[in-house]
């Protein structure tokens, strides 16, 4: 893989792990697509919220 000069000479000049780094990366990006593929909840029809008895 490929990086910037500017991102490689930050790299080496912060004495930074780049396995660490990877780590971290990936973690993050592991819990964000998590995050987004729970999808938004629904909310409750009012079927749903009375316990499922109808109301007439």
């Amino acid at each position: 893989m490929e990086v910037g000069a500017e991102i490689g000479s930050w790299i080496h000049s912060n004495r930074i792990d780049v396995n660490v780094l990877l780590k971290k990366l990936i973690e993050d990006a592991y819990l964000t697509a998590k995050l987004f593929s729970a999808g938004p909840k629904k909310a409750p029809t009012a079927r749903e919220s009375d316990g499922g008895h109808e109301t007439t």
